[in-house]
């Protein structure tokens, strides 16, 4: 039997893959599941936050609201107080790295 390449399982390109890729995802796939999170499940809920279009206090409370939600889910970190800030911090950091990294593009 010969096999032709319509059979076989399409191959997503490196280079092409990381671009599609949400820019907090890899660390969201690290950080979550030291936080007792699956990444999977709540990933998309910080990516979608990211994406949102919100003034600077909306954007703000929106986190604390997010961190509060992802917290109450954890089932080893809910009381870690310093892991939470810790997450929150960089969510931020990372937010604004890649807000530089756009307006250089322009």
């Amino acid at each position: 039997m010969i096999r032709t390449n319509k059979n076989r399982p399409k191959i997503q390109d490196p280079t092409t893959m990381a671009s599609d890729e949400h820019h907090l995802t890899p660390y969201l796939n690290e950080t979550l599941p030291s936080l007792g999170l699956d990444p999977e499940t709540y990933g998309p809920y910080v990516t979608g936050f990211d994406d949102d279009e919100n003034d600077n206090d909306q954007d703000e409370d929106a986190l604390n609201d997010l961190i509060e939600l992802l917290r109450a889910s954890s089932e080893t970190h809910s009381d870690d107080e310093e892991a939470w800030e810790a997450f929150r911090k960089e969510i931020v950091k990372r937010q604004a790295d890649h807000a530089k990294k756009l307006e250089q593009k322009k």
